[in-house]
């Protein structure tokens, strides 16, 4: 298998869902109950295993990565085309909480 492109994405629980509301039965920690206000979610996970730390979880996406993805997709020059993309991400993310009526959890 050698993959051009993949995707590693971490679990993120949800307002609404059980996981959510009871993270414990899953053995879960979430850091910030309203980590979905902002955008550092982009950059660390938003919970913990009882056996992982953010920082785990987020080596082992990065590994996983390196790993699975062709060198090209790791390029400096494709990298840069993905700041374009992250900018207009972080746009967006923005300008959504700017319109987007958030409720505090129950």
């Amino acid at each position: 298998m050698n993959p051009t492109v993949a995707t590693f994405n971490v679990m993120e629980p949800r307002p609404g869902t059980d996981v959510y509301a009871c993270p414990e039965r899953y053995g879960l920690q979430i850091r910030d109950k309203f980590w979905y206000e902002g955008t550092s979610w982009l950059d660390s996970p938003v919970c913990r295993t009882d056996t992982m730390s953010e920082t785990q979880i987020r080596d082992w996406v990065s590994r996983c990565y390196k790993e699975f993805c062709d060198p090209s997709f790791r390029s400096g020059e494709r990298l840069h085309d993905l700041g374009e993309v992250r900018r207009k991400w972080d746009a967006a993310a923005e300008n959504t909480q700017r319109h987007l009526p958030l409720m505090p959890a129950s």
